[in-house]
């Protein structure tokens, strides 16, 4: 399995267990490397070994933003700020 494999099944499982990581990019960081790599406090040796929280976030929108949504944030909050962000930023580019 490749490492963006490997991960998107660890962010996926993460994601079924947890709701809280649905509507938080870090609790949900947090808790995949807690859970599959090593305690919160590291070697930097492991800490170079950890995935790209980029790459755990990139995932995260990915499957909340496939049709359906798999995974969708549970947080009428974040829902609502996730749109009016999503419409800035359509409103802010439009044109280029």
């Amino acid at each position: 399995m490749s490492g963006f494999n490997r991960i998107k099944t660890q962010v996926v499982r993460v994601l079924r267990e947890n709701e809280k990581a649905r509507n938080s990019d870090l609790w949900l960081i947090y808790l995949l490397i807690r859970k599959y790599y090593s305690k919160i406090f590291i070697p930097f040796e492991d800490f170079k070994k950890l995935p790209s929280f980029e790459t755990i976030t990139r995932i995260r929108r990915e499957l909340q933003n496939s049709n359906p949504p798999i995974f969708p944030p549970t947080d009428p909050d974040v829902v609502k700020k996730r749109s009016e962000a999503q419409n800035q930023f359509t409103k802010r580019y439009r044109h280029v």
